[in-house]
């Protein structure tokens, strides 16, 4: 938790100050119930006077609670989801024309995936997916015993949701 302060201006009328955060503690609100509660604190800053502010520090990772939102939103597991937007494939290629084919074919896959989701969430009444940019950027562990040829170069899929 970052700690600091807060004052207003001189005489500034007394201001309640809301927070979302990620863990439950007395006083706080259920604001969205989900895969991860959010909850709010209200503090409140008197007049004349400062008081300590802290900024709730969380380690948890907020692109797979994202994903997991919309798991539960178009009814999906959360596994399903995680495959689709975080896939992990193992390719096993003769030669380096062969990795990139399979490289584009299972990105190709990935994007028609993403879309189809984006379409059945749309039919399920979810706004505000249609229109979003998206880029998939592979990455690779390379576990060749052979690593003297490159790799081919590996271009980042844009995406526009429909």
């Amino acid at each position: 938790m970052g700690d600091s302060t807060l004052r207003m201006p001189r005489d500034f009328p007394p201001v309640g100050l809301y927070q979302l955060v990620d863990f439950p503690a007395p006083g706080y609100v259920l604001v969205a119930k989900g895969p991860r509660d959010t909850f709010y604190r209200r503090t409140v800053v008197p007049t004349n006077r400062q008081i300590g502010w802290g900024t709730p520090f969380s380690n948890r990772d907020r692109n797979r609670e994202l994903v997991e939102y919309l798991a539960a939103m178009t009814h999906l597991t959360s596994e399903r989801a995680e495959q689709i937007f975080s896939p992990a494939d193992v390719i096993v290629p003769k030669n380096k024309p062969d990795l990139s084919a399979e490289i584009d074919a299972r990105l190709s896959a990935q994007v028609a995936e993403i879309q189809a989701l984006s379409i059945a969430a749309t039919q399920r009444g979810i706004q505000g997916l249609s229109g979003l940019k998206l880029t998939i950027a592979p990455e690779v562990e390379d576990h060749r015993a052979q690593r003297a040829a490159p790799l081919p170069a590996l271009t980042p899929r844009e995406l526009t949701l429909p």
